[in-house]
């Protein structure tokens, strides 16, 4: 279900390019502000508001492309070796973040959080 201000309902709608993959209950954008090179969000396309408000059948279909990302992922950049998988919640829409490991792209005392 739309909502008129929702960032992520308009990418369903207006913004349609932006989208990488797609089934009947979510689909994958690359992240705006990407944290790593390949950075990609897996969102619902129903408002929830978490994790734990998706129904089996979203949990099954955003797995699905966190499994379709990733292989991709991989195909893509042979020095990926770890995935970060995270969700959050904005604007009342979940977010579920698939980003390769934090730990190359940070210096040794970023990462150990000097």
């Amino acid at each position: 279900m739309a909502t008129e201000n929702c960032l992520f309902c308009n990418i369903q709608t207006n913004e349609r390019t932006r989208i990488i993959a797609e089934n009947e209950l979510a689909y994958v954008i690359r992240d705006g502000f990407p944290v790593t090179d390949l950075h990609t969000l897996v969102i619902p396309k129903r408002h929830a508001e978490d994790y734990f408000s998706l129904s089996n059948k979203e949990l099954i279909a955003c797995d699905d492309l966190l499994r379709q990302v990733r292989q991709q992922i991989q195909s893509s950049d042979s020095t990926v070796d770890g995935f970060n998988i995270g969700g959050y919640s904005d604007l009342q829409k979940l977010i579920l973040e698939e980003k390769q490991d934090d730990r190359k792209y940070l210096t040794e005392g970023e990462f150990n959080g000097r």
